[in-house]
């Protein structure tokens, strides 16, 4: 099994040609014909078309993840690139669902607090956190429309890896925002135990790159590893990250890690790789959402300002850095002042 996030950042940027130049490159994405990617039927939704709570409750705190360079800073929030559509990018038959709309997101993440998400350990690094955007809304708002801008409370930076692991059975990383998120609630996740072999799931995220979209229909299908357990669901490369919830409970089992070849080749193009509902040489992986646990507080990070670190304050019980500011008061709220480059709050003047 491929690990999901390869095929979107390199055929993505329309690099599946170029790969297949090289000598000793080949297809990441392609079948040979003998695996699958959708099961059954294809239960991907747009968010618009949700009515379920859990499932919306999903969508809502599922996050894209982005190179910096295709988020771009606009007066009142931030407009996201949508020049490359997913069928030209992927080389896909015109009888391809969504294959118009833009591919963007390389990966998939949710939030798990306040400040924090999570994603597949092979999504991000200590290297690539600086480059790296997290874009909330990212989803058609109807058939033919994308929602390519968003306001500045939608759009966060990567502060630190605060856990990450990846291994060939291991693979998930916990990130720091920048800031305390704001209008999207973090889900909540499974602490203990394991999941049920049986269990109906609901995937959300980014497949392919393209905006978001839900998928249910899907159950756990293989339970016996340690850090993983095997799922139907229906995803491709872009929802490395995504969370998978229990479809009943709304609680994340697992975050989407592996899985089978993409696309098959039908004549001069590709189409998604199909497999039976109730049978296929392997399933999608899911990391065991248990194993973050460690990284993920069940209480508030700070109820003061002295529970945090230098430089640090207190903001909805997540701590933060303080504001930077040049001069006094510059930059700063109502009911803070500029000390030694800081924005403190309730601290008086600086002298």
């Amino acid at each position: 099994m491929y690990i999901k996030k390869f095929e979107a950042r390199v055929l993505a940027f329309g690099l599946l040609a170029a790969a297949w130049g090289c000598g000793d490159a080949t297809p990441p994405a392609v079948s040979s014909g003998d695996e699958a990617l959708i099961y059954g039927a294809d239960d991907r939704r747009e968010v618009y078309q949700l009515t379920n709570a859990h499932q919306i409750a999903l969508a809502d705190s599922t996050v894209a993840l982005m190179d910096a360079s295709d988020v771009t800073s606009v007066a009142g929030g931030y407009s996201i690139n949508t020049s490359l559509s997913y069928g030209s990018a992927y080389s896909l038959c015109s009888s391809e669902p969504f294959r118009t709309q833009p591919t963007t997101a390389y990966c998939t993440g949710f939030l798990v607090a306040p400040n924090l998400v999570a994603t597949a350990g092979h999504c991000i690094s200590n290297s690539s956190c600086a480059g790296t955007r997290f874009v909330f809304g990212f989803e058609m708002t109807n058939s033919t429309t994308v929602r390519g801008s968003v306001p500045t409370s939608d759009v966060y930076s990567c502060a630190q890896v605060v856990g990450r692991t990846q291994t060939t059975t291991n693979d998930f990383a916990v990130v720091r925002l920048d800031r305390a998120v704001s209008g999207h609630t973090p889900l909540a996740i499974r602490r203990s135990g394991t999941v049920a072999l049986g269990t109906s799931l609901v995937v959300s995220g980014h497949p392919a790159g393209i905006p978001l979209k839900v998928a249910g229909g899907a159950t756990v299908r293989g339970n016996s590893a340690t850090n993983y357990f095997e799922a139907n669901v229906d995803t491709y490369g872009g929802n490395s990250g995504s969370p998978i919830i229990d479809a009943n409970t709304g609680v994340v089992e697992g975050i989407l890690v592996r899985g089978n070849a993409d696309f098959v080749q039908s004549g001069s193009c590709f189409v998604s790789n199909v497999c039976s509902d109730t049978g296929c040489p392997g399933w999608e992986d899911a990391t065991r959402i248990v194993n973050i646990t460690p990284y993920v507080p069940v209480d508030p990070e700070c109820a003061v300002d002295a529970d945090c670190g230098a430089g640090e304050i207190c903001v909805g019980g997540v701590c933060q850095m303080e504001p930077v500011c040049a001069a006094p008061n510059e930059a700063c709220s109502v009911n803070s002042d500029c000390c030694s480059g800081r924005c403190r709050r309730n601290r008086g003047v600086c002298r």
